[in-house]
């Protein structure tokens, strides 16, 4: 059992030992590492859960993503901070398995805490958002498009790599898989993995800025490149 889903069911163990106002919620304050202040809800009266978190003004200019049995908001949590603090909440709607929110709400947990600072929280909160979004709303799409897939087969020799070095559990390292900013965290170190198909000159494609975002590594980041084609594998390391 996870994280959110231990607080989750602390919160319907206390509704059941005490009363209150049926049309109220209750919460309960999760602290991450880097001290940002996570609030978990649920509604008295129909127990359907809830998750704020704290983000700063930036949030204001973003649309949110829309996907069935969630609801996604701005709020403020007078209880827990001063009245002018902004949280993205995200809430359950009635219909959906709630084990299926309790696992969203897990991976943004876990995607904050894992940041060295409170510095970069909302946009890891964006960014996850918009990945569960994609995964809801992909519908009949191949499962991995022929550049993913190249990807994914980098990632693979990866990994690979470090199962002969460290043994199996260098898989917990693996964080491509779950569309993490890096696709693997060593230690205190991350490294990202490009594969290209093309001759020489290789190039690596960045999809985007959080690609090369240093703050969720507390030493180094590192490119891991590997080359295919008919004949011997190349890699390179910089």
């Amino acid at each position: 059992m996870n994280k959110t889903s231990q607080i989750y069911n602390a919160l319907l163990q206390e509704l059941q030992n005490k009363v209150y106002n049926p049309n109220k919620n209750i919460h309960r304050k999760y602290t991450c590492r880097n001290d940002v202040g996570i609030i978990y809800s649920m509604s008295v009266g129909q127990r359907m859960r809830a998750l704020e978190i704290p983000v700063d003004k930036t949030a204001q200019d973003t649309i949110f993503p829309v996907w069935r049995g969630v609801k996604i908001e701005l709020v403020t949590m007078p209880e827990y901070s001063q009245q002018n603090q902004l949280y993205i909440e995200l809430q359950q709607m009635p219909g959906p398995d709630a084990y299926i929110f309790e696992i969203v709400a897990d991976d943004l947990r876990r995607g904050i805490d894992m940041l060295p600072s409170s510095k970069g929280s909302t946009k890891q909160t964006l960014a996850i958002l918009k990945k569960w979004k994609d995964f809801f709303t992909a519908g009949n799409r191949p499962i991995l498009t022929g550049i993913k897939a190249q990807g994914l087969f980098g990632e693979l020799l990866f990994l690979r790599e470090l199962i002969n070095d460290a043994g199996p559990s260098a898989v917990n390292t693996w964080s491509g898989v779950n569309n993490e900013t890096h696709d693997f965290y060593v230690g205190q170190n991350a490294v990202e993995i490009k594969t290209t198909s093309k001759q020489a000159p290789y190039m690596a494609h960045i999809n985007s800025e959080y690609q090369l975002d240093d703050h969720d590594v507390n030493r180094n980041l590192f490119l891991r490149m590997y080359a295919l084609y008919n004949g011997p594998l190349v890699k390179t390391t910089f």
